[in-house]
């Protein structure tokens, strides 16, 4: 035990250490007891924590399961309809140009003997250069329609089978990412957490109590040099002791 008139010992840094760890880990158990609250959801599923370590354990439940097993046929569906990728154009390109040329051929024939016709109206004759040139003129013209109309039917079949496999993706998305997302989870209610504050400031509490204890022995202090003071100032009597200097002057100081 310390002397009257030593000084108050400072507050031990280490130990302020361990209480403020222990302080810390209980503010945060306490947090995490609040807000691990068991639930059970709408299908079944649930969310519950053991009291223990803390392990977080969370089912789905029976119902949940059925339906996403229903909707896991969709989800196959729609990744091995992804990886066929868009749908052959080449059969529906072919189609597509033999109706051209089925309006293509005729009309164009009938430009080619027509514009003989034109040639030897105007006293041309075949194997003549002018009659050839204008023939061939006339052949390049057909051969770049054909070009346009095949380069035209093929963006057009490209495209379409591209918009037909988007078209069965967006088919099968819904229930892909429906029973990924909505059947995959407890599908607990949420809830507000509970905020219990920061942990108490251990050594705040503890250097504060210090300068308090500082404070009170040093106005103690002062008290008892100015009851020296009065004990020595005081006249002596016969029969007047200084002990009975002192008490009486302890009287006066304290109110007694």
């Amino acid at each position: 035990m310390g002397s009257l008139f030593s000084s108050p010992k400072p507050p031990d840094r280490k130990k302020l250490a361990r209480e403020q760890r222990q302080e810390n880990i209980a503010n945060a158990n306490l947090q995490r007891d609040y807000n691990r609250i068991g639930q059970q959801g709408a299908f079944g599923g649930s969310i519950s924590y053991d009291p223990v370590t803390g392990a977080q354990t969370t089912t789905v439940g029976d119902q949940g399961q059925r339906l996403a097993g229903n909707f896991d046929q969709a989800q196959q569906q729609y990744f091995q309809t992804a990886m066929q990728g868009p749908s052959d154009s080449m059969g529906a390109f072919n189609q597509a140009w033999d109706m051209s040329r089925q309006m293509m051929d005729p009309l164009f024939a009938d430009q080619t003997a027509a514009k003989e016709n034109q040639l030897r109206n105007q006293g041309l004759v075949p194997g003549t250069k002018a009659y050839d040139t204008a023939l061939s003129a006339l052949g390049r013209q057909q051969g770049d329609e054909y070009r346009r109309t095949a380069l035209g039917l093929q963006n057009q079949m490209f495209g379409q089978s591209q918009d037909q496999f988007r078209t069965g993706l967006a088919a099968l998305a819904p229930g892909y990412q429906y029973g990924a997302q909505a059947f995959m989870s407890p599908q607990v209610s949420p809830f507000s957490q509970v905020n219990v504050g920061q942990p108490t400031n251990m050594a705040d509490l503890a250097y504060k109590q210090y300068a308090a204890d500082v404070n009170a022995r040093g106005g103690l202090l002062g008290g008892i040099a100015g009851l020296g003071g009065a004990i020595l100032s005081a006249p002596m009597t016969g029969g007047t002791s200084l002990a009975g200097l002192g008490l009486s002057a302890l009287g006066k100081r304290f109110g007694a």
